[in-house]
């Protein structure tokens, strides 16, 4: 047994427990003080044996320790905290937390049915002193009862992590296996993904907003910014994620650390040190979220700007009912509305069978269950709440200002736009926002408003192409964008980023980020040879714009009515077939078996056709493999392993691609030193690389073309 220890060591006194769970300062640590001096297994939770410790390091994952006399924080807190509960308090959390992650799909089965299980063997006294915490480890059953009985064998004292066998889900000892449940609840996170990546504890000490921070966060937002947006429109698009930003902020602040020099300056009654120490992981984080609100992605509107500039834009991914490509400039006039008459000669346009997939199954989407969660006891929320918040009235004055500027945009400049489109983008992003973020939540997937609003607007608004995309991508822009800043503020919420920083310079890095943007749109029309051609030998061929315009073309131009009425008529159905869907769905979730309704999510399903184009089952297939193999088999089957590694090793795979993607781009295709081989032609190759028909519309189908005869589609 390990000799337990005076317990004098100072750090020691930021950790243990003076008060309740939910108390804020239940929560929080001196990293200073506990770092100042070693801390032993032996001098933490000294009322637990040591192979209590054990089993509770091996059930934090943290079995792969080196050395015993120098804890991680993580590790002291944990014990620390896990060993002040009582099974009154444990008993109560747990009933908790199984009423408030009920259907939880991220929450492992295991860990949801083993708090189950110690609610139902939970003795009907909790003060009458049943259960001993000092019971050992070693367990079995009667062979002559069914009750469990504990084991008094003696553990050696050479008794390490690695020697504690039993399975953390197997009871053996209720009122210890109890404490330890709670305390992974209450004081750390029920997700295995956020254990990963978090700490349980907070120093609110720890300087976050520092000059250092700001100016790492806003050079990686330029870089992301140049080179997202100015691989958006090729094909393989070529992104530059936070994940990948991540690992080359961290040197980037660790560099400025070290050369910064030690200054102090006074703004107002502030002082701000230009280098206050170590790099720090709210720096970290607070440089990520600076890059990730702007520059880890590109904004929706620019597909906006980029088929406005083009003039050969106009022919792109729609047909004529001989199969060639529709020039839409032949049934525009001078305003860019529909002419009637020259629509009457040129007859409707066609999509592709892969985009009447997309744009029938958009209308199949519906929200099946909207859950509100209701309580803020988890541990994170307790240590943010040390936090101030940014006053509502803070959005308020965004909301305010963007709406000026936007109607500024539509009176100022020939958009065709009426001002009441701008406030039916904001008023449908109030109504659908709360269930699409939900859905998010809770799977990871996320639609946009695009193809509803061009429905309503291709109504409201016929004729006019302009107006729908306009309209369009100012209220899916709303809906992305707000998604966005939600998932940033999940992030810093983990990371303990004071709310407020947080909102400062996320407003800042989408300001700077817009201007970057807008000079590399301009840049890649300008400078790019061919800029949207099929053909282009760079492989800038534009697949998403192709899609923003095609649709603005069918859905504003054209317009919903005739598509319904005269060219797919079909379609019509998806509405009704989108409504019955919901009473067997609910009803599989309610009545079908207990594990597969839990994972069963129509959402996703129908998601995966809303990627059916411009791309196909080949982008994606290789990517659910990779996730079987990581998300499933060893988040399940090595979760040390996979909570220490899996996250860096996919940033790092992902920096390597985006990384080796550039320099391959710029070095051997930017100035063309072409590379034959295989793997280069493949994709070109046979009927679906030349992008030929089967059949030749002209020769083959009645009259010389395919769908409505004239006398239907003229009015």
């Amino acid at each position: 047994m390990l000799p337990e220890k005076s317990l004098q060591t100072p750090g020691l006194a930021t950790v243990r427990s003076a008060s309740s769970h939910l108390s804020v300062d239940d929560h929080e640590v001196n990293l200073e003080a506990i770092q100042s001096q070693a801390i032993s297994i032996g001098e933490v939770a000294g009322e637990f044996t040591s192979e209590q410790k054990y089993f509770i390091l091996r059930r934090l994952n943290y079995e792969g320790l080196v050395n015993l006399n120098e804890l991680p924080v993580g590790a002291t807190f944990m014990l620390e905290k896990i060993s002040a509960l009582n099974e009154a308090e444990a008993v109560e959390i747990l009933k908790e937390y199984i009423e408030a992650h009920y259907e939880d799909v991220n929450i492992p089965d295991a860990d949801y049915q083993f708090a189950q299980k110690l609610i139902d063997e939970a003795p009907n006294n909790l003060n009458s002193g049943a259960g001993d915490i000092k019971t050992h480890l070693k367990s079995h059953f009667d062979a002559g009862s069914d009750e469990k009985q504990l084991s008094d064998t003696n553990v050696a004292d050479s008794t390490s992590i690695e020697s504690i066998t039993q399975s953390p889900f197997e009871l053996f000892d209720w009122s210890f296996q109890v404490r330890v449940e709670a305390g992974l609840i209450a004081y750390h996170s029920p997700y295995p993904e956020i254990r990963a990546v978090t700490e349980p504890y907070d120093d609110p000490s720890v300087p976050c907003e520092t000059p250092r921070a700001i100016i790492v966060g806003i050079i990686w937002l330029a870089i992301g910014v140049v080179i997202n947006q100015f691989f958006y429109d090729r094909q393989p698009s070529i992104s530059f994620t936070s994940a990948v930003a991540q690992l080359f902020i961290y040197p980037s602040g660790k560099l400025l650390a070290l050369i910064l020099p030690k200054w102090s300056f006074t703004i107002w009654k502030h002082t701000i040190d230009l280098n206050p120490g170590p790099w720090n992981e709210k720096e970290q984080m607070l440089a990520t979220l600076i890059f990730s609100i702007a520059g880890g992605s590109t904004s929706y509107v620019t597909s906006n700007i980029t088929v406005q500039k083009l003039a050969k834009f106009y022919d792109n991914n729609i047909f004529t009912n001989t199969g060639e490509y529709y020039a839409v400039t032949e049934v525009l006039n001078s305003n860019n509305l529909l002419d009637k008459q020259k629509y009457d000669e040129v007859g409707p346009p066609f999509y592709s069978a892969a985009n009447l997939v997309l744009y029938g199954i958009f209308k199949t989407i519906r929200n099946f269950r909207t859950s509100t969660y209701e309580g803020f006891n988890d541990p994170h929320s307790r240590m943010m709440a040390r936090y101030k918040e940014v006053p509502e009235w803070c959005f308020l004055c965004v909301l305010v200002i963007s709406i000026v500027l936007a109607i500024l945009c539509v009176e100022l400049y020939p958009t065709e736009t009426p001002v009441w489109g701008i406030f039916f983008a904001v008023g449908i992003n109030f109504v659908f926002l709360t269930p699409i973020t939900t859905i998010y939540s809770v799977t990871g997937f996320l639609f946009g408003l695009n193809v509803l609003v061009e429905l309503i607007v291709g109504y409201a608004l016929p004729g006019n192409g302009l107006a729908l995309m306009f309209i369009k991508a100012l209220g899916y822009n709303i809906d992305g964008q707000a998604d966005n800043f939600i998932s940033n503020q999940k992030m810093g919420h983990y990371a303990k980023v004071p709310p407020r920083a947080m909102f400062r310079w996320q407003i800042v890095g989408t300001f700077i980020a817009s201007f970057i943007a807008l000079g590399i749109i301009n840049f890649t029309i300008d400078d790019i040879k061919d800029y949207c051609e099929p053909d282009n030998k760079l492989k800038f061929t534009c697949p998403e714009s192709t899609v923003f315009y095609s649709s603005s073309i069918l859905w504003g131009v054209i317009g919903p009515k005739r598509v319904f009425n005269q060219l797919y008529p079909i379609l019509r159905w998806c509405f009704l077939v989108g409504f019955l869907l919901v009473f067997p769905c609910v009803a599989f979730k309610k009545y079908g078996p207990k594990k597969a309704a839990k994972y069963f999510q129509p959402t996703l399903i129908i998601g995966g056709f809303l990627i059916y184009a411009p791309y196909n089952l080949a982008y994606y297939t290789g990517g659910l493999y990779m996730s079987i193999a990581f998300m499933w088999y060893l988040r399940s089957r090595y979760t040390t392993w996979w909570e220490k590694y899996n996250y860096v090793l996919s940033g790092g795979l992902d920096a390597g691609v985006a990384f080796s993607a550039i320099i391959i781009f710029f070095a051997v295709q930017y100035h063309d030193k072409s590379i034959n081989w295989w793997g280069n032609t493949v994709s070109t190759a046979g009927l679906d690389g030349a992008g030929l028909s089967l059949k030749n519309a002209t020769l083959s189908a009645p009259d010389g073309y395919f769908g409505p005869r004239k006398s239907e589609y003229v009015e």
